[in-house]
């Protein structure tokens, strides 16, 4: 699956939660995100390869807005026997502008959080893309 991405993934240590935006429904809490997709985990399973209208629900207001639309689809789902849960990825289809660019402030807010709890040191190299340094510790 990794090879796949685009985009690596960031954990989230917040509640997010997850909408269809057709029946209101919360269908899950996402457990990874990325500026092209993100991971649920579920208590029902959806169907794969099937567009949805979904809702990301903010757990505080990031840039005045408490949620973002998209349209993602499905591209997989499993079963965890040990957690008793779905876990279900999808795979951002469509999405306003103005989203994107909420969704990167959440994504790169997740990146901070992630190197500071794990001892990284967040710096650019030239290309101006995030490089990782760990930081020793004792």
């Amino acid at each position: 699956m990794q090879k796949e991405r685009k985009y690596a993934r960031k954990r989230t240590n917040d509640y997010f939660l997850v909408r269809h935006v057709q029946t209101q429904q919360i269908i899950g809490r996402v457990v990874n995100l990325s500026v092209g997709g993100l991971m649920l985990i579920a208590t029902k399973s959806l169907t794969v390869h099937r567009e949805y209208e979904l809702q990301l629900v903010f757990p505080r207001t990031i840039a005045d807005k408490q949620n973002i639309t998209f349209t993602a689809e499905s591209r997989w789902s499993k079963y965890n026997s040990h957690a008793d849960w779905w876990e279900i990825g999808f795979e951002i289809r469509g999405i306003n502008p103005n989203d994107v660019v909420v969704l990167n402030q959440v994504v790169h807010e997740l990146h901070v959080d992630a190197t500071e709890q794990h001892g990284v040191n967040n710096t650019s190299d030239k290309s101006g893309e995030p490089k990782l340094e760990y930081i020793k510790t004792r």
